[in-house]
């Protein structure tokens, strides 16, 4: 395992992290990567709807963008 190209850090290159530990596989993981996920696109400004709770909307320099996900696929549409 290596550092990713670009977020090499200088002072440990041999350096990587260790997975603490994962969601997959576990009752939870579905509820606890929709978590992740909400909290990032709301701190960007999306709103959560309201009828579909995996369906984000934004208006973004007066265009709409739709960020609708399930498991683990995205889809991103937007009106430009």
């Amino acid at each position: 395992m290596t550092q990713l190209p670009g977020f090499i850090d200088q002072d440990n290159p041999s350096h990587v992290y260790k997975l603490k530990n994962a969601t997959y596989g576990l009752k939870q993981a579905s509820q606890t990567w929709y978590h992740e996920l909400y909290s990032f696109y709301i701190n960007f400004g999306f709103k959560n709807s309201h009828i579909d709770t995996f369906l984000f909307v934004a208006d973004i320099d007066g265009h709409i963008m739709n960020l609708l996900f399930y498991i683990d696929d995205l889809i991103f549409t937007n009106d430009n």
